[in-house]
């Protein structure tokens, strides 16, 4: 019955239209309370800052350190709702800028220096064929994936180092971040992409 093929049809197309543009409203929705969160998050991440600088070395200067590593945690959650929010409403372009790649290095190293754990070492290493490079970048994007990248490496290494580099392989600048933390299994590193998997449930 053509009729009734072109009512299912048309019940189907508006059924997907519904849901396009519920998809919408909800990045919408998460992408502006992440905003509205950030606003006093960043005032409460700068003080604790503060006051882990002010402890040093003092009474309180471990739980000082606990209160300044949590919010950094947190703020970098909510960069990561924002940055989702902007992919699935297609408000995020990449802008590509002329840019130092040592640059990004140093401004990565400024932005995490003392995230590591107590016994960790955090080592740029600025390779001599670097120096003076620069290259066409989204330099926010770039920033942002490496300070992921170091926030679960941190996260992730109880001794040792944490370290990161650029080189030129071919016609392409690859960046790279290294530990010598407790790694990923073999076997699962084909789950390292999937949605709300947690490789490590002790971690």
């Amino acid at each position: 019955d053509i009729t009734e093929s072109r009512a299912r049809e048309r019940t189907i197309i508006r059924a997907l239209r519904k849901a396009e543009q519920v998809e919408s409203l909800r990045a919408r929705f998460f992408g502006n309370i992440s905003h509205e969160i950030r606003t006093p998050l960043n005032a409460i991440v700068g003080f604790s800052s503060l006051i882990a600088q002010m402890q040093a070395g003092g009474p309180m200067a471990r739980y000082a350190q606990i209160i300044k590593t949590n919010n950094e945690q947190l703020l970098n959650l909510v960069d990561g709702i924002m940055e989702l929010s902007q992919l699935q409403s297609g408000n995020r372009r990449i802008v590509k800028q002329m840019t130092d790649v040592d640059d990004i290095l140093s401004d990565v190293h400024d932005r995490m220096a003392g995230s590591e754990r107590d016994g960790v070492q955090f080592l740029v290493s600025h390779e001599a064929s670097m120096r003076g490079l620069r290259a066409p970048l989204d330099k926010l994007a770039v920033e942002q994936i490496l300070c992921k990248l170091l926030s679960n490496a941190f996260h992730c290494t109880d001794a040792g180092c944490v370290m990161i580099w650029a080189q030129v392989e071919g016609p392409n600048i690859v960046f790279h971040v290294s530990d010598t933390g407790c790694g990923i299994q073999r076997d699962k590193l084909g789950c390292i992409f999937d949605v709300f998997v947690k490789l490590n449930p002790f971690r």
